[in-house]
C-alpha cells in the first residue's frame, strides 16, 4: 500500500513535466505528430471528426510520401463540397461531392448526378470506358425506372470479326432487339441482329411499314409509307396503297384512288395528233456507254402542258403512268379512223358491186337488143 502512494506521489510531477515540455507541440504547428501506425478503437462506434469553426475554409486530411504531399481529402467550404484532389490542396476538382450526393469529375457538379469534364482527345481517353472480361461478351449499359419491369440494354461487343452493337427493350418478360450495328461490315441493322445491307430494315409485324416518310410543313404531316405486302414491295399513302412492284415480273402496278374521289369523269380529248408531234430522244451519260430513249418534258410542254408535271423548285417531269393512258387513248383514236375507214371502203365496195350489178345488167340488155335487130 506505501508503494503505489509512493509511486503517485512520484508520477504526479512527472506528469506534469511531461505534459510541459510537450506544450510545445500540442500548441505549435503539429497538433498531432506520431511516427508508425496509428489505431483509434472503441466499444461501440469510431468517430474522427476534423472541424473548421471558421466559416468558409476547408477541413481536410493530406496524404504524401517522400515527404512531399501528393493527395487532400476534406470538406471545401468555400462550395460547401467533399473533394479529392490529387494535390496539396483542395482547389483541384479531381471528385467532387455535393451535398445531395451529386458528383463530379473534374468540374463541380452540375444538376445532373453526374458530370464530367474531360477532353478525350479522339480515341485516346473516353470519358468513360467499359472494359468486359470476356472476348465473346458484351460491356453493357442499363436503363430503367424505379418501380418499373421494363429496361433498355445497350450491349457493344468490340472484338474484332463479331463486333456488334446492340439496342434491346424488355418489357419485364421479353427482350426485343431494336437496333444492331455491325462493326465489322458497317451495317446497320433494325429488328435484324445480322444486317445484310448497310441499311435492313427487318418488317416484323403485317401492315406496320417498314419506313414512313412524313412532311413536317403547314399542309399537315402527310406520310408515304413502304411496306412488303406478302411478296411485293408496296408503297402507301396516308395508309392506302398507291403502288406496288410484283416480286415475280418486277412490273407496277398502280392504285388510283376512286373516280369518285377524283370527281372523274370520261376523257374526250384527242390526242392523238398531239401524240403524234412528240419526238423520243436518245440520251447518253458519261456512266453509261449505251443510249437511252426519254421524251423531253420541255418537248412536251410546248405540246400539251398538262401532260407534265412540276416539282416544288420548278423542274419539270413527265408522268409515264399517264403517257400509257395517253397512248391507249391514241390507240383508241386510230382503232376508230380504222374503223371508219373500213366503213368507208366497205361502202365503197358495195357502191362498186352495185356498179357491176348495173353495168352486167346494161350489157345483158344490149345483148338482147342486139339480138332482135339481127332476127328482124
Amino acid at each position: 500500500m506505501q508503494n503505489i502512494q509512493v509511486f503517485n506521489f512520484i508520477s504526479t510531477p512527472i506528469l506534469i513535466l511531461v505534459l510541459f515540455l510537450s506544450s510545445n507541440k500540442i500548441f505549435g504547428q503539429n497538433l498531432f505528430l506520431t511516427e508508425g501506425n496509428g489505431l483509434f478503437t472503441s466499444a461501440s462506434s469510431t468517430n474522427i471528426d476534423i472541424k473548421n469553426t471558421d466559416d468558409n475554409t476547408n477541413a481536410l486530411m493530406r496524404f504524401g510520401d517522400n515527404g512531399t504531399i501528393k493527395a487532400s481529402v476534406g470538406f471545401n467550404g468555400n462550395y460547401d463540397v467533399f473533394k479529392i484532389s490529387m494535390g496539396s490542396t483542395l482547389g483541384r476538382d479531381d471528385l467532387t461531392v455535393t451535398s445531395d450526393g451529386k458528383i463530379g469529375i473534374n468540374t463541380l457538379p452540375t444538376n445532373h448526378r453526374m458530370t464530367i469534364l474531360h477532353n478525350s482527345n479522339g480515341n485516346e481517353s473516353a470519358h468513360l470506358n467499359l472494359v468486359e472480361t470476356g472476348s465473346n461478351d458484351y460491356a453493357r449499359l442499363r436503363f430503367e425506372n424505379s418501380g418499373q419491369n421494363g429496361l433498355w440494354t445497350i450491349a457493344a461487343r468490340a472484338t474484332a470479326g463479331d463486333a456488334l452493337m446492340n439496342f434491346f427493350y424488355n418489357n419485364g418478360t421479353d427482350f426485343a432487339n431494336i437496333l444492331s450495328i455491325d462493326g465489322d461490315l458497317s451495317r446497320v441493322g433494325i429488328h435484324s441482329t445480322s444486317p445484310e445491307a448497310y441499311l435492313h430494315v427487318k418488317q416484323k409485324d403485317p401492315g406496320i411499314s417498314a419506313i414512313i416518310l412524313e412532311n413536317d410543313d403547314a399542309t399537315g404531316g402527310e406520310k408515304w409509307g413502304m411496306q412488303i405486302g406478302n411478296t411485293n414491295l408496296d408503297f402507301l399513302f396516308e395508309g392506302v396503297i398507291r403502288g406496288s412492284f410484283s416480286s415475280a415480273t418486277g412490273a407496277y402496278t398502280a392504285f388510283p384512288p376512286p373516280p369518285i374521289a377524283l370527281n372523274g369523269k370520261p376523257m374526250t380529248d384527242k390526242v392523238l395528233d398531239q401524240v403524234m408531234q412528240i419526238q423520243p430522244v436518245s440520251l447518253s451519260t458519261v456512266r453509261s456507254a449505251s443510249a437511252s430513249i426519254m421524251l423531253d418534258p420541255e418537248q412536251i410542254a410546248k405540246i400539251n402542258p398538262q401532260w407534265i408535271v412540276q416539282a416544288e423548285d420548278g423542274q419539270k417531269g413527265i408522268n409515264y403512268q399517264e403517257f400509257i393512258i395517253l397512248s391507249i387513248l391514241s390507240l383508241q383514236e386510230q382503232q376508230d379512223l380504222i374503223n371508219k375507214k373500213e366503213t368507208e371502203i366497205q361502202e365503197w365496195e358495195k357502191a362498186e358491186n352495185n356498179l357491176e350489178q348495173q353495168l352486167k345488167e346494161l350489157e345483158a340488155t344490149v345483148k338482147m337488143i342486139q339480138k332482135g335487130e339481127k332476127s328482124r
